[in-house]
């Protein structure tokens, strides 16, 4: 039985030490477990700090402390947009284009909700738009807009839209008709003063937060409001 090919993607990955990194790992342990083939692409990271089997791409300039990175990042959060800013997302585009191609399934950690590395972000975007990534999961841990330590760092328009915006997907049916997917997002965060006694309050309030978001109508996110 032939198995897809799995990439998962984020700036850092083991021996970095993160959260994302820990969930990486035991990605990259389950499939390998399912007899997948597995690969992370990441600016940083080391092939023997990974489970026996997993592949590694390292990219440099997506990582978060890429010295090319820093100072646009640096500017970006402050609401301004680097002149370099397209260029080092073209350079990102070029890099990441023949890579991704190798794969059927791409894992992407964080970059479609974050700010650390805009021009990566950008890049992941315009290749998704251009067709270039088959299939594609946002696994998304945090958002940078709902934070209430980064939220500043995310201003309007271009950019920084993209870190809150929907992507439209297109499919083929066997009849050849086209269909467009949008997706509307209902959201609850726990953090320090929440009032969610329990697991289970928390998934209530995002359920109805869901249920807000699909009767505004579509391609619409709700937060419920504590």
């Amino acid at each position: 039985m032939e198995h897809h090919s799995t990439a998962i993607l984020h700036y850092s990955a083991p021996p970095v030490v993160g959260g994302v990194e820990s969930v990486i790992q035991a990605h990259a342990q389950v499939f390998l477990q399912a007899g997948y083939s597995v690969t992370v692409i990441a600016g940083r990271g080391e092939q023997a700090a990974l489970p026996v089997g997993t592949g590694l791409v390292q990219i440099p300039e997506m990582g978060t402390q890429h010295p090319q990175i820093v100072p646009l990042s640096a500017q970006l959060d402050r609401g301004e947009l680097p002149t370099g800013f397209d260029d080092m997302t073209q350079k990102l585009v070029g890099m990441l284009a023949p890579t991704l191609s190798r794969f059927d399934n791409l894992i992407v950690h964080n970059v479609f909700t974050k700010h650390f590395n805009l021009p990566l972000t950008a890049a992941l975007c315009r290749l998704l738009d251009g067709g270039q990534i088959r299939h594609c999961i946002a696994w998304c841990h945090d958002f940078t807009w709902t934070s209430p330590r980064s939220r500043s760092k995310v201003h309007p328009g271009h950019p920084w839209d993209l870190l809150r915006g929907f992507r439209e997907t297109e499919h083929a049916m066997r009849s050849g008709e086209r269909v467009v997917v949008t997706a509307s997002v209902g959201a609850a965060v726990y953090a320090l003063g929440s009032p969610f006694k329990s697991p289970s309050e928390l998934v209530q309030a995002a359920d109805q937060a869901l249920y807000r978001a699909k009767t505004e109508g579509r391609d619409r996110y709700v937060f419920h409001a504590i």
